[in-house]
C-alpha cells in the first residue's frame, strides 16, 4: 500500500483512504450494546460530551453507559435525529444488542428526554423479555453525519442519509461519530450491528435489499460490531470462500491465539458443521491519518488469512 506523505494532509481522509486500499474488514469498534438518544440541538465535534442536553439527562446517560460496561456490555452511546422528520411529536431513544446470537432492538419514546431517565438501561440488558412491547421489527439505519467531527462525515454521509431517507423514511437516522471518518460514509445498521463504510447514495437501494432479504452488503462491510476485529476480518473471509451473505448462516464458536495464529471457528447453521478460518498478523502495522484535522498518524493490525 502507498506509504502516506506529508503532502497527504490537504487531502481528505476519505479519499487517501480509497485510494491506498486499505481493507475494510476488521475496523468496525467492538459494540454489543448500542445506546441511540435523539437530540435535535447542534452537533459539535464531541457531541457526547458537548451538547444541549438538560444535566440530569446527560447524567443518566454517562451513568447507565458506565453500568452497562461495568457488566462487561460494550456499550457505546451516539447521538441521533432525523431532518425529515422533526416534528413527530416524540423523542427516540433506541437501545440496540448487536450480539450475533441474540441481536434485538428497543425504542421507547418520549415528550422530553427527561422522561428518558426512568428507564434503567441495566435492567434493561439483563430483563430483556420484560420490555417485550418495546422491540422494534425491521432495521434501522444510523449513518454518521457530523460534519463538525471531520468534514468527510458530512460531505459523504449527508447523500448517503438523504437517500435513506427517501427509501426507507422513518427507518433512516442521522448520528454521531461512528469511527473510522476516513471510511465515510460509515452505517451502522441495528439490531445486526453490521457496520458499513465507504458508502455513497447509489448503494443505499442495494443495501437495502440485502437486508430486507436478511443478507450482508459485504462489499461495503467493515464488520459485525458483535465481533473483535480480528473474529470480524475472519467472518468476511468466510463469506468471500463460500459466497454467503445470508446474515444468519454463522456464529462464532470459538476464537483462540497461539504462537502468533488467530484461529476462529464459525457454526454453519445450515447444517451444523464447524468452519475454521486462521489469521496471522502483518509483521508491520499499517499507518493512516484517521481524519482529515489529524496531523499525527495511527496505526492498525492487519490480517492475513491462512489458505
Amino acid at each position: 500500500m502507498p506509504a502516506v506523505t506529508s503532502a497527504d494532509s490537504l487531502r481528505e481522509c476519505s479519499l487517501l483512504a480509497a485510494e491506498s486500499g486499505e481493507p475494510l474488514a476488521g475496523t468496525a469498534e467492538p459494540v454489543d450494546c448500542w445506546v441511540m438518544l435523539e437530540f435535535r440541538g447542534v452537533w459539535q465535534a464531541r457531541a457526547l460530551e458537548h451538547n444541549g442536553l438538560p444535566s440530569p439527562v446527560q447524567d443518566w446517560l454517562t451513568a447507565g453507559v458506565k453500568g452497562l460496561c461495568a457488566k462487561g456490555f460494550k456499550t457505546r452511546p451516539q447521538l441521533i435525529r432525523q431532518q425529515h422528520n422533526r416534528d413527530k411529536g416524540h423523542l427516540s431513544l433506541f437501545v440496540g444488542f448487536a450480539g450475533i446470537t441474540q441481536p434485538g432492538l428497543y425504542e421507547f419514546r418520549a415528550a422530553t428526554h427527561e422522561e428518558f431517565t426512568a428507564i434503567d438501561l441495566l435492567s434493561l440488558a439483563e430483563n430483556r423479555p420484560t420490555y417485550s412491547a418495546n422491540l422494534v421489527s425491521g432495521d434501522r439505519y444510523f449513518v454518521c453525519t457530523n460534519g463538525q467531527r471531520d468534514t468527510c462525515c458530512s460531505l459523504h454521509g449527508m447523500p448517503v442519509y438523504a437517500e435513506l431517507a427517501r427509501q426507507c423514511t422513518s427507518a433512516a437516522w442521522q448520528t454521531t461519530h461512528l469511527g473510522g471518518h476516513r471510511f465515510a460514509a460509515t452505517l451502522v445498521s441495528l439490531p445486526s450491528g453490521a457496520v458499513y463504510g465507504q458508502l455513497r447514495s447509489n448503494d443505499v437501494s442495494s443495501l437495502l435489499k440485502a437486508h430486507a432479504a436478511g443478507t450482508l452488503l459485504l462489499p461495503k462491510l467493515r464488520g459485525r460490531s458483535g465481533l473483535d476485529p480480528a473474529s470480524q476480518v475472519a467472518e468476511i473471509a468466510l463469506r468471500q470462500r463460500s459466497g454467503e451473505h445470508q446474515l444468519a448462516r454463522y456464529s462464532l464458536l470459538a476464537a483462540e491465539s497461539q504462537d502468533g495464529v488467530e484461529r476462529r471457528v464459525f457454526l454453519d447453521s445450515l447444517d451444523q458443521s464447524r468452519q475454521e478460518i486462521r489469521l496471522v498478523p502483518d509483521e508491520e502495522r499499517l499507518l493512516f491519518r484517521a481524519g482529515c484535522a489529524e496531523d499525527t498518524l495511527k496505526s492498525r493490525v492487519l490480517y492475513r488469512v491462512l489458505p
